[in-house]
């Protein structure tokens, strides 16, 4: 028997209808600001990380929506709200999560900012990427400068970096990034415990950079 013939045409329209799972996804769209109501009860404390977000929002685009509910009240993204306002924007992109009850936003609300305490840095990885980031003023958005601290890890606040238990080790902070150098002999330590922060700082990242530190 002869297969029936199925056209180029009607070939994509099943298989998008076999696909095509934008009927399941959510509606994004723009609203305008005034309208959006924060949750009263909001237990998260957000003020601290508002600029954060803002220099974000002013150097990437607003990236991501803000979750509300069939009410316009925020589930998710009140920083982002408040980052919004200070910037002085009339409309918002958001997300409408009206399929959820009552009980699922309460509990959505809690979670989506729960999970993100689970997560950590790989160090290695990150301070690999800020490297490579030169045009971007990644302090705007916490990520600070090196920054040598030696005071504060050798115990006697002798100025010098080695530990003093065993004097094998200078430690180097970045930001948020630390990291331990092998001082056997404590010639690291000698040669900058009275050094200029600045020209240390500036050797350190000539060496990082050339791959001879880390």
């Amino acid at each position: 028997l002869q297969k029936p013939q199925l056209n180029y045409t009607d070939f994509l329209e099943r298989r998008r209808s076999l696909t095509d799972m934008s009927k399941y996804a959510e509606k994004l769209e723009y609203i305008d600001i005034d309208k959006l109501k924060p949750y009263a009860n909001n237990p998260r404390k957000n003020d601290a990380a508002v600029d954060k977000v803002a220099e974000s929002i002013k150097e990437f685009g607003f990236k991501v929506p803000i979750i509300i509910d069939s009410n316009n009240e925020i589930i998710a993204g009140h920083t982002r709200l408040k980052a919004a306002k200070k910037l002085g924007l009339k409309k918002v992109p958001v997300i409408k999560a009206d399929d959820l009850t009552p009980e699922q936003v309460k509990a959505f609300r809690l979670v989506e900012n729960k999970t993100h305490e689970f997560a950590e840095w790989d160090f290695e990885l990150l301070q690999n990427e800020l490297f490579d980031i030169n045009n971007i003023d990644m302090e705007k958005f916490g990520f600070k400068d090196i920054d040598i601290d030696f005071d504060a890890f050798d115990g006697d606040g002798d100025g010098g970096g080695s530990y003093i238990s065993t004097g094998t080790k200078v430690r180097v902070v970045i930001g948020a990034l630390m990291f331990d150098i092998n001082d056997d002999d404590h010639s690291i330590y000698e040669k900058t415990k009275n050094a200029d922060a600045d020209i240390v700082k500036a050797q350190i990242m000539d060496l990082i950079n050339k791959g001879e530190l880390l």
